[in-house]
């Protein structure tokens, strides 16, 4: 009788303990869907590029958020650039892009927008900057449209570039992939193969990162609205609207 008793007297203590571990993983995991609601609001939206690390990049302050930057910093456009639109415009829009990034696809229409609407006074470069550790197979489609460019030129590099960015986001590139893009292209198929898998372009897309860390590139897409004649230099953080990149062209072409 007596440890009957020690049992009934033990029962609400043991309640009380169940309900407070309950009380506790209920709390993580709420608090975890809250974190993970907040950053998907913040940083999953496109105008908020994502860095390298995975992080959302944080958004630019309400008050006056596009600011010229220091142009020592800057690489500008050259012959080794690929370029789209008229090179002799005295606006460039610099893109640091990675062909599986969504926001970049979004900005690569809002992009052949502006030169549409600008012709003959914007200009396109496009630039390597491929997010691994997100996307990893952006490095491999980089790699190949170098190998691209190098048998078809520009010409079939934005072919290439228009067709990831429309339809091959988040396919790996495989032989049978890039032997019907050879054919499409109008370029040699083993050629392109061979160059691929031995990685020999590598060296660019690994140039143009170098060159968007050093000018401070922290996620895709990285923009730089460039005035050539005066060196103003404003950047775009993320995916901006049409509207806002024609606004800061204004800016730069005031400049």
């Amino acid at each position: 009788m007596a440890n009957k008793n020690f049992l009934k007297s033990l029962t609400p203590n043991i309640l009380q303990i169940v309900i407070l571990l309950i009380s506790v993983v209920a709390a993580f995991y709420i608090g975890k869907l809250s974190t993970e609601v907040k950053m998907y609001k913040e940083g999953l939206q496109p105008g908020n590029a994502v860095n390298p690390t995975g992080q959302a990049a944080q958004p630019q302050p309400d008050a006056q958020p596009y600011q010229p930057i220091d142009s020592s910093t800057f690489t500008y456009p050259s012959q080794d650039d690929h370029t789209r639109g008229d090179p002799n415009g005295s606006i460039a829009i610099v893109e640091y892009s990675d062909f599986d990034c969504p926001f970049c696809s979004s900005f690569h229409e809002t992009a052949k927008k502006v030169l549409e609407n600008y012709d003959g006074e914007v200009f396109w470069v496009y630039r390597h900057f491929p997010l691994v550790q997100l996307h990893p197979d952006a490095l491999n489609k980089a790699i190949a449209s170098e190998c691209i460019y190098d048998q078809g030129g520009d010409e079939a590099f934005w072919s290439y570039a228009d067709n990831i960015f429309a339809t091959g986001q988040g396919v790996p590139l495989t032989d049978a992939i890039l032997q019907k893009m050879a054919t499409d292209l109008g370029i040699n198929g083993s050629q392109l193969i061979s160059c691929f898998n031995n990685k020999e372009t590598q060296a660019a897309v690994d140039a143009d990162e170098q060159d968007g860390n050093k000018v401070g590139v922290m996620g895709t897409p990285g923009n730089y609205i460039v005035n050539l004649e005066t060196d103003t230099i404003i950047p775009l953080r993320g995916a901006e609207p049409y509207e806002n990149v024609v606004n800061v062209i204004g800016m730069v072409q005031d400049n």
